[in-house]
């Protein structure tokens, strides 16, 4: 007796729940324009595309919005990173190099600082592109940049927000 009572219960739920959720082919949507912005990217899935026979129903369109790096949010984000580096002239090189000047310096040749094999053999000067890139995750960095699938970074920490790495590349290119 009770396990039909379960059943009957679970099926009105889902009767009720159906019920509810009614056709709602009407979408209202809302266009945010942003402020200041550099780069769009514009994503428009297959399936939002409207078909002719079916009603047009507003396309999903997902932009992201990056704003230009900023140093003074770059300054607060790179507080994280200054427990391993260093951005004072001729400052101590602490777990990481120090940093003053990195932007236009050659990859692994801060003097005084022994560096990994693969960053050291990587040889190549930095940018801000670059350095945008590698502090996403060093490792994988290095793995692609030197085709070595065995190359490691000492660097353990990604910086994951697109945002906060356009920043921290301004901060760093503010202080040379």
């Amino acid at each position: 007796m009770k396990n039909r009572f379960k059943k009957f219960a679970c099926l009105t739920s889902f009767c009720l729940l159906l019920a509810s959720c009614g056709d709602d082919t009407e979408k209202s949507t809302t266009k945010v324009e942003p402020q200041k912005a550099t780069p769009t990217v514009e994503v428009v899935s297959e399936a939002a595309k409207p078909e002719k026979k079916a009603p047009v129903v507003a396309a999903a369109v997902k932009k992201v919005e990056l704003m230009a790096g900023d140093a003074a949010r770059g300054l607060k984000v790179f507080k994280r990173c200054a427990s391993c580096h260093s951005v004072k002239p001729g400052g101590k090189h602490k777990v990481g190099p120090n940093l003053f000047g990195v932007i236009g310096r050659v990859s692994g040749q801060a003097e005084g600082y022994k560096y990994s094999k693969a960053l050291a053999s990587y040889n190549q000067p930095w940018t801000a592109d670059l350095v945008e890139e590698y502090i996403i995750n060093p490792s994988v960095f290095l793995k692609a940049k030197t085709g070595n699938q065995s190359a490691k970074s000492k660097m353990s920490f990604k910086l994951k927000k697109a945002q906060a790495r356009k920043d921290v590349v301004a901060y760093l290119m503010s202080v040379k």
